[in-house]
């Protein structure tokens, strides 16, 4: 009487070997994956001026929407008021934060008050700076170009009058529809509001 049939063991080198050719030419096939890209906001120093402000100026970190404390480059196209986030091209920290210290930055460089500060100085303020930060849209159409929308403020915190407030806005072509393009842009864009807020600070000082 012949016995049951012999099983064989399934052949695991060659079906591991059949596997790794068929994910070797997927990968051929889709690519590489994509990398990501990080761009800085990078102001252009400004000419110092005299020193109008007495005392130390504390910039706050900006606040905004939920969306603008995101890292993602936004894109938009106009009419429509829908806003997109490139999905592999990000700002190297939460704009809120660069804008926060990018404006320090610029007012330290412009010598507007004996001292120019963040919170985390730990430093006693006599001057406050906060800003909305309301758009940072790339805008897509034949002509692209970045729109930046901030709401600045100061204070004088000795009597907590409001010194200033203005809603600053400016645009900067981009010169091409690309995420570089755009981040150029944005520091143009950027520098032009700062150099219009120093402006109305240093009147509002000569006025206070």
């Amino acid at each position: 009487m012949m016995g049951p049939p012999l099983r064989r063991r399934p052949v695991r080198g060659a079906q591991l070997a059949v596997w790794l050719l068929a994910a070797s030419l997927c990968a051929c096939i889709a690519g590489p994956a994509p990398r990501d890209h990080f761009y800085r906001v990078e102001v252009a120093a400004p000419a110092a001026g005299n020193v109008q402000l007495p005392g130390t100026l504390e910039v706050e970190r900006f606040a905004s929407d939920d969306t603008l404390r995101k890292r993602g480059l936004l894109k938009s196209t106009p009419g429509s008021p829908e806003v997109t986030p490139y999905t592999y091209h990000r700002w190297v920290d939460s704009p809120t934060l660069l804008l926060q210290r990018a404006l320090a930055d610029y007012l330290r460089a412009a010598t507007v008050a004996g001292q120019v500060v963040t919170p985390d100085a730990g430093a006693t303020e006599d001057w406050q700076v906060t800003g909305y930060l309301r758009q940072l849209d790339f805008v897509l159409d034949d002509a692209p170009r970045v729109r930046v929308e901030i709401e600045l403020r100061m204070r004088h915190r000795a009597g907590d009058d409001l010194v200033a407030q203005r809603i600053y806005a400016a645009e900067s072509a981009a010169g091409a529809a690309t995420p570089e393009a755009a981040a150029r842009a944005f520091s143009l864009a950027i520098g032009a509001v700062f150099a219009e807020f120093t402006s109305d600070l240093r009147a509002a000082a000569a006025a206070h």
